[in-house]
C-alpha cells in the first residue's frame, strides 16, 4: 500500500535520511522537489516560468547577466 504525503514543510532531505523513519519530520520531508514551491501549510505549487520580455534583432551582440 503506498502511502500519499501532501506536506512538504521538512523540505528536501538527503537519501542518507532515507531509513530514518523514527525522526519526527520525516513524514513531511521529500528526497527531490524540482520546479516546485513549498507553501507555507505544507502543500506545493509549480514554480513559476519566465516571461517573455523583449525580442532583439539575430544580428545583435548579447550576453547574459545574472
Amino acid at each position: 500500500m503506498n502511502k500519499f504525503f501532501n506536506n512538504f514543510t521538512g523540505g528536501e532531505w538527503t537519501p542518507l535520511l532515507d531509513g530514518r523513519s523514527d525522526l519526527q519530520k520525516y513524514d513531511s520531508s521529500c528526497r527531490a522537489l524540482e520546479n516546485f514551491r513549498v507553501m507555507a501549510h505544507g502543500g506545493t505549487r509549480f514554480r513559476t516560468g519566465f516571461e517573455h520580455k523583449h525580442s532583439i534583432p539575430e544580428n545583435a551582440v548579447t550576453r547574459l547577466l545574472p
